[in-house]
């Protein structure tokens, strides 16, 4: 950005809107201590779990298609097992499948379901999965 700085209104639109202002600072790389989960956010993440596994039940009941729900249950699962013993780099690693998803199941869930309500129950739940794991992973 720096040779368009003064033809482009961008710099000055982040530096106005202080785009991510709950965003905690990046830790200092080579940083050696990671937190550890707070234990409000892993009861956060067990009540989301449960919520997924009533979902899988309602869909198994309505004869529906369960994997999407089966496998945020196993992201979820893996997740929980967060220690401060994974690096930054093991955490963001973590996460991929989660990123992975929600890019691109969107469009794919609702182009193949015609937007069925279950579809978009089960795309609520990617995202609220997103918003729930964001805070065991600060560092990342």
């Amino acid at each position: 950005m720096q040779p368009w700085k003064n033809e482009s209104q961008f710099g000055d639109f982040i530096a106005e809107q202080s785009t991510f202002p709950t965003a905690p600072p990046s830790p200092a790389p080579g940083g050696k201590k990671l937190s550890n989960p707070r234990k409000q956010d892993l009861e956060a993440l067990q009540r989301a779990y449960a919520q997924l596994q009533r979902v899988e039940t309602h869909l198994k009941e309505n004869n529906e298609d369960v994997k999407a729900i089966q496998q945020l249950m196993t992201f979820v699962r893996g997740v929980r097992k967060v220690s401060p013993n994974h690096t930054a780099a093991q955490r963001f690693e973590m996460l991929n499948p989660l990123r992975a998803w929600l890019f691109w199941l969107p469009v794919m869930f609702l182009q193949q379901t015609r937007g069925s309500p279950s579809a978009l129950i089960i795309l609520a739940h990617y995202y609220t999965i997103a918003l729930v794991v964001e805070p065991l992973f600060p560092e990342v």
